[in-house]
C-alpha cells in the first residue's frame, strides 16, 4: 500500500469523525473540506504512481 491510499485512508477517517462529530459547525465544515482535498488528491496520487526521480550510485 503506497503513500496515496495512506493519505486517502486517513482523509476518510477523519471525513467520518467531521461528520458525525462536529456536523453543523465552522470546525466540522473545514475539517470535512480539508479532508475531501486529502481523500482526492491522496487517491490521485496512488493511481498516477508518480515518484521522485533515484539517483543509481
Amino acid at each position: 500500500m503506497n503513500t496515496g491510499w495512506w493519505v486517502a485512508l486517513l482523509g476518510v477517517i477523519v471525513s467520518l469523525a467531521a461528520w458525525t462529530m462536529w456536523m453543523g459547525t465552522m470546525f466540522g465544515a473545514g475539517l470535512l473540506g480539508l479532508r475531501r482535498a486529502h481523500i482526492l488528491l491522496g487517491v490521485l496520487d496512488a493511481l498516477f504512481g508518480r515518484r521522485a526521480p533515484v539517483e543509481n550510485r
